[in-house]
């Protein structure tokens, strides 16, 4: 039933594309459904991915470690440089536009979730020494805040603290 909610997510995602793209419906209803449906899709997809990446007993030593991220390169990144390729050639976008922009020709998720494999393994092998559970879930909730403010631009951070850029 897991992978079953992250092809429902899939759908989800072809589903407002389609309707976004290939159908340019100004009825303000179909809208309103298209835009509640793009709250959750992503992230429910993503939180599900992540649910199905854990498991209890693994253990992330530097093989299996390697191993997963081989294998996890082979799925999320060549297979999206093949169709990205074949998207820029049969719509004829330069590939280099499409590699260093924003949304990556729309294939900016399974490049993402290739980096959150690479974040989740990462934090795991830094964590796996750390035996007291709340120090673990500290630590866990630091490095989550960090990355966090990390994804802000300097601006943004002085809005949030309420201060500007002269005091500093």
């Amino acid at each position: 039933y897991i992978d079953a909610m992250r092809g429902f997510t899939m759908l989800l995602v072809v589903y407002t594309h389609i309707l976004d793209f290939s159908y340019p419906i100004d009825y303000y209803a179909i809208n309103s459904y298209n835009t509640l449906i793009r709250l959750f899709r992503m992230p429910l997809f993503f939180f599900v991915s992540g649910f199905v990446l854990y498991k209890a007993n693994q253990i992330w030593d530097f093989k299996n470690s390697i191993t997963f991220i081989v294998k996890k390169f082979k799925v999320q990144i060549i297979s999206t440089m093949i169709f990205m390729s074949l998207f820029c050639y049969i719509f004829d976008i330069s590939i280099f536009n499409a590699i260093f922009r924003n949304g990556k020709a729309g294939y900016w998720f399974t490049i993402t979730l290739f980096e959150y494999y690479i974040l989740y393994i990462t934090i795991t092998t830094l964590l796996k020494n750390i035996k007291n559970k709340v120090w673990y879930d500290i630590s866990l909730l630091a490095i989550g805040f960090i990355t966090y403010l990390a994804t802000f631009k300097p601006e943004e951070i002085y809005q949030l603290i309420g201060a500007s850029p002269s005091i500093f």
